[in-house]
């Protein structure tokens, strides 16, 4: 009665603080036993293969998966380096390979170099999906001077597939600056130790560089991603969402601070943390699984302890709540309303036996959704089979933006939702919907090919047709890209014409070895697997 008494009415940043000396060397010695013990196998932590970034083993009450109970298989990163170079594979098809040998593959030592791609690689994408990738970089790439010696477009087609090419554009300039300005005498790198020096790098953030330091270096410095936040809110009781900048960017720094200091592993730290959030700790995590190493520690599940005892969730949860009101609207990290909120999910949810559970996975607080920019484009597929190998025209997008410098088929936008007017109280709801575009009338859709086709110069297309019965979507996590897909051939004049676009950006033919070389994104697959099963294998 006493911890929820205390939420409940708190309101200050204190009242979160880790400040019990015994506590914090008891979550530290917890956090490191089991690290150590459980930890993920990966490449980048020196660890020799075969790897698995899955966390499937840690994962509780959960459905099972379509299909019945088949185990899925994790593909083999032999499998991975085989398919990569392999243009007639596309990213739905199934991988029927038998498992080759992972354990040929070389064990990584611990470096700067190779964590601080990791953790580029590891924004926005998951583990599992970034270990065959992060593998190839390092084979290709051994080196920060063997990446700033690479070109961009071999820094693009390593990282084709990951998406937000942005990190990778930046990995490369990083790499550049690194290689100018701590290159030694001798020709050996000597390497920025503190995350003012490393935040000097383009595209490194303070998470990229604490994580570099406190891994490498030993630094006591936290690092905080979602994961993190997730840990911290169920033991502090903060009643936030994890993507809040009050407490991603600012209060959760200061309150993590604590456990990364008189420890001789503050890196060990930071990785455990990041581990619980991702398994035990994971939003669907119960904070009652027997190998949860803080389950003992989690304010979530102890909050609800008075109804447990009671057996009886109204006279603590609904009646005390309803009056007073809670003053813990003045906590600076606490969402305004936030202590209410929570409390009232509980009461919606009260069933005694599981009341625990509810209480550790209603923190942190769900993020409030919006709803995404949707786009419409009209999409030219133009080719050309003058030579043995089909090729298709391709040109590069703008420098900034998007999708910075990659190469796409020509398009046009049709229809925009950022241009339409929606009503402010409906952008940000609990269930977020994404604005619905109106049908797109054909002399719309022919005016827009006929724009797009001077914008090429481009004035004698053959064999004009329409790739197929409905648009294509493509997903991005902000924006959602339909599109109307339409194929032509044009004569060898305009072929051998072609150089750039009316705006100036390149223009290239491609084979589908040439796309391969470039690296081509997620989006250019999908119209090319469609251009695919439309024209067969005159498509390759």
């Amino acid at each position: 009665m006493e911890l929820f008494q205390a939420w409940k009415t708190h309101d200050s940043l204190q009242f979160h603080a880790f400040d019990d000396p015994f506590e914090i060397k008891h979550i530290q010695h917890q956090l490191l036993t089991w690290y150590h013990a459980y930890r993920r196998k990966l490449p980048w932590r020196g660890d020799p293969p075969p790897w698995n970034g899955s966390t499937a083993k840690f994962v509780v009450n959960r459905s099972k998966p379509k299909g019945g109970n088949k185990k899925q298989k994790q593909t083999s990163l032999h499998s991975f380096f085989k398919h990569s170079n392999d243009r007639s594979r596309t990213e739905n098809e199934d991988d029927n390979d038998d498992d080759d040998d992972d354990a040929s593959l070389p064990t990584f030592a611990v470096t700067p170099y190779g964590v601080w791609v990791s953790e580029i690689m590891l924004q926005q994408t998951r583990v599992e999906a970034v270990i065959p990738y992060w593998v190839k970089w390092m084979q290709s790439f051994p080196t920060v001077q063997t990446l700033a010696a690479a070109t961009p477009e071999q820094v693009n087609a390593h990282w084709a597939g990951l998406g937000f090419y942005r990190r990778a554009r930046m990995l490369h300039a990083g790499a550049q600056h690194v290689v100018t300005h701590y290159t030694t005498r001798d020709g050996s790198v000597q390497w920025p130790t503190t995350v003012a020096e490393w935040q000097q790098l383009p595209g490194v953030g303070r998470y990229t560089a604490s994580a570099i330091c406190s891994i490498c270096f030993q630094i006591p410095v936290p690092v905080v991603d979602g994961n993190v936040c997730r840990v911290l809110s169920r033991l502090r009781g903060v009643a936030q969402h994890v993507k809040a900048s009050v407490f991603k960017d600012q209060y959760a720094w200061t309150l993590l601070q604590p456990l990364v200091e008189n420890t001789d592993e503050p890196g060990n730290i930071n990785q455990a943390l990041m581990e619980l959030g991702a398994t035990y700790c994971a939003p669907s995590g119960t904070g009652l699984e027997e190998g949860d190493p803080l389950k003992e520690y989690y304010w979530s599940t102890r909050l609800v302890e008075p109804a447990i005892v009671s057996n009886d969730v109204s006279p603590i949860l609904i009646s005390s709540t309803t009056a007073p009101t809670t003053t813990a609207a003045s906590c600076p990290l606490c969402a305004v309303d936030g202590v209410e909120q929570v409390i009232q999910q509980w009461r919606e949810c009260a069933i005694i036996p599981n009341l625990r559970v509810y209480g550790h996975q209603y923190l942190p607080m769900a993020p409030p959704q919006s709803a995404k920019r949707v786009q419409v484009w009209q999409v030219a597929a133009l080719g050309h089979n003058a030579t043995k190998e089909k090729r298709w025209l391709l040109v590069q997008r703008p420098p900034t933006g998007l999708l910075a410098g990659q190469w796409e088929f020509p398009c046009i936008c049709l229809w925009d939702s950022a241009d339409t007017k929606v009503d402010k109280k409906s952008k940000t709801v609990k269930k977020a919907v994404d604005p619905e575009p109106p049908t797109i009338p054909f002399t719309q859709k022919r005016a827009a090919w006929k724009a797009l086709l001077k914008e090429l110069s481009v004035y004698t297309v053959s064999s004009v047709q329409t790739v197929g019965e409905s648009s294509l979507e493509h997903v991005f996590s902000h924006v959602k890209h339909i599109l109307w897909l339409q194929t032509g051939q044009v004569d060898d004049d305009i072929y051998q014409a072609m150089a750039s676009t009316s705006d100036g950006r390149a223009m290239r033919w491609m084979t589908a070895d040439d796309m391969q070389q470039v690296g081509i994104t997620s989006g250019v697959k999908k119209i090319l697997q469609a251009l695919k099963k439309h024209v067969g294998d005159r498509s390759k």
